[in-house]
């Protein structure tokens, strides 16, 4: 009965966990524009049991902070604004710097803390490095999520890849991967 218990209770922080940080429902697809997603979420969601969602693209890159660098899996998000809807990390307020959001593990691996900048490499989506301010850092409390996570705020970074890499921009497939839904906790 112990053991099971024991078993039974990770199994639940785990799942709280990785809800809490990467959804209840997840609708991924290949690039879509965020016309097309509007379009989707309309259609597929019943908005009424949605607490929030957002839009996301995924990509690989290199962080580099005082301690090093590592390798990541870089989230850009965008949140939908609705009057029912929660705000999370980020505001649709246009900053003329990059914002970023990380795990708590990897800021203390690369030796970074709220307010400093990193420097991160996206291959693939230009050439050259930019430079982030860390807006956050967010303890899941599982270190293998958190050691891995990087979260752009797409609302800022978007102008700043239109001035330094105009081209590939506009010629970009999509905007976005797909949505992430946290639904509200009275479901039963």
């Amino acid at each position: 009965s112990l053991v099971k218990a024991i078993v039974r209770g990770f199994e639940w922080q785990l799942a709280n966990g990785i809800s809490a940080s990467q959804g209840h429902l997840v609708y991924f697809s290949h690039w879509r524009t965020k016309a097309e997603f509007d379009e989707l979420v309309e259609k597929s969601v019943s908005l009424k049991d949605v607490d929030s969602f957002y839009y996301f693209w995924n990509t690989q890159g290199l962080i580099v902070g005082p301690k090093g660098g590592r390798g990541i899996l870089i989230e850009g998000r965008t949140h939908k604004k609705n009057e029912d809807f929660k705000n999370d990390n980020f505001s649709n307020e246009k900053t003329s710097e990059a914002t970023i959001t990380l795990g708590k593990a990897l800021a203390d691996y690369i030796g970074v803390e709220k307010g400093q900048k990193v420097r991160i490499l996206l291959p693939g989506v230009m050439n050259g490095s930019i430079e982030f301010l860390v807006k956050n850092t967010i303890d899941n409390g599982m270190h293998s999520i958190d050691s891995r996570l990087a979260i752009i705020d797409d609302f800022n970074l978007r102008p700043i890849l239109e001035q330094k890499n105009e081209e590939i921009y506009r010629n970009r497939p999509g905007d976005f991967h797909g949505a992430r839904f946290f639904l509200k906790n009275n479901l039963g």
